[in-house]
C-alpha cells in the first residue's frame, strides 16, 4: 500500500482490545481531554479490521504532514474541523453522512465504541492518490547502539508501563496489558518517550465544552528511545512542519529504530 493512513483509535476500557493496533508502523499515544490517553496509528499496511475509530485532535493534524498519510477519523470538534477545513493539504476520510463507505459500525459494542474501518474500505481510500506515496516513517536501522540496561519503563502521565522480553515489548495501559483481537498482545520492537511541550488552548474540543490539548512539536526536546532491553538518550527534532521528526543520540547522531512497530509516546 504506497499510501500510510494515519487513523485514529481509541484507548478507553470500553474501546479494549481494539484491532489492528500490531499492524501499524508507528502508534503515537497522547493525553487528550479528561486525562485519558488516544492513539493516532500510523499505518503502511491494513489488517482485515482496524478500530474503534475516533475523533481527530490538533495534533493528529500536525502527524498527518509529517508523515504525507491520509487521515481517518470519526469527525472532530469543531476547533479541529476548523483547522482541517482551513488546511488545503488535509485530505482524508471522517464517519459521518458524507463518507460512510469508509466506516461500518460494529454491533458488538456500544456507540460511540463501534466504529470501524474494514481493510477494503481503508485500501479504497488510500488508493485514491490524495497524498504522495511513500513507505517510511522515521529513521529505521538494525544496528542499535544502546548499552545503558533498561529492561522496564513506566511513563505516568501516560498510565502506561512497558517491558521488554522475548524480543518485544509489552504494554500496560490502566492496569491492562494492550491486546489486539486479530493478533493477539500487542508488542511493539521500540518505545520513544519524547517530551514536548504542551497546553491547553482557548477553543471548545467537544459537546461537553472541554477546551482542547495542544502540542509544540516543532521546538524540539529531550527524548528516550528504547529498543532490545536498553535505552539511548538524547533530542527529538524537527527539520520542518511537513518533514518526519528526527532522534539524535547525545552526541547529535542519528538514531535509527529497529524494524517492526515503534510506541511512541508524546510526554511532558
Amino acid at each position: 500500500m504506497p499510501y500510510p493512513l494515519l487513523i485514529q483509535i481509541e484507548n478507553t476500557a470500553p474501546s479494549r482490545p481494539q484491532a489492528g493496533l500490531q499492524a501499524a508502523s508507528l502508534i503515537f499515544q497522547y493525553i487528550t481531554e479528561a486525562g485519558i490517553t488516544r492513539f493516532s496509528a500510523i499505518f503502511h499496511r491494513v489488517p482485515g479490521v482496524v478500530g474503534p475509530v475516533r475523533s481527530a485532535r490538533f495534533v493528529t493534524q500536525y502527524l498527518y504532514h509529517r508523515f504525507d498519510a491520509v487521515m481517518m477519523a470519526s469527525g472532530a470538534g469543531d476547533a479541529t474541523l476548523t483547522r482541517v477545513v482551513r488546511d488545503p493539504g488535509l485530505k482524508g476520510g471522517f464517519f459521518n453522512d458524507y463518507a460512510p463507505q469508509y466506516f461500518f459500525r460494529w454491533a458488538g459494542r456500544a456507540a460511540p465504541h463501534n466504529v470501524y474501518t474494514r481493510q477494503d474500505q481503508m485500501l479504497s481510500i488510500a488508493g485514491q492518490g490524495l497524498r504522495p506515496p511513500t513507505s517510511t516513517d522515521l529513521l529505521r536501522s538494525n544496528d542499535w547502539g544502546g548499552t545503558e540496561a533498561a529492561p522496564h519503563l513506566d511513563v505516568p502521565s501516560m498510565h502506561s508501563s512497558f517491558d521488554w522480553s522475548n524480543g518485544s515489548y509489552s504494554v500496560v495501559t490502566d492496569g491492562q496489558v494492550q491486546q489486539d483481537v486479530l493478533y493477539g498482545q500487542v508488542r511493539p520492537q521500540s518505545v520513544v518517550v519524547m517530551h514536548v511541550r504542551q497546553f491547553t488552548t482557548a477553543e471548545i474540543h467537544d459537546v461537553n465544552g472541554v477546551l482542547g490539548r495542544d502540542f509544540d512539536l516543532n521546538s524540539g526536546g529531550a527524548v528516550e528511545m528504547y529498543a532490545h532491553g536498553t535505552v539511548v538518550r538524547g533530542r527529538w527534532v524537527s527539520p520542518g512542519e511537513k518533514l518526519p521528526l528526527q532522534f539524535v543520540d547525545s552526541a547529535g547522531t542519528p538514531v535509527g529504530l529497529p524494524p517492526g512497530l515503534a510506541w511512541v509516546l508524546l510526554a511532558e
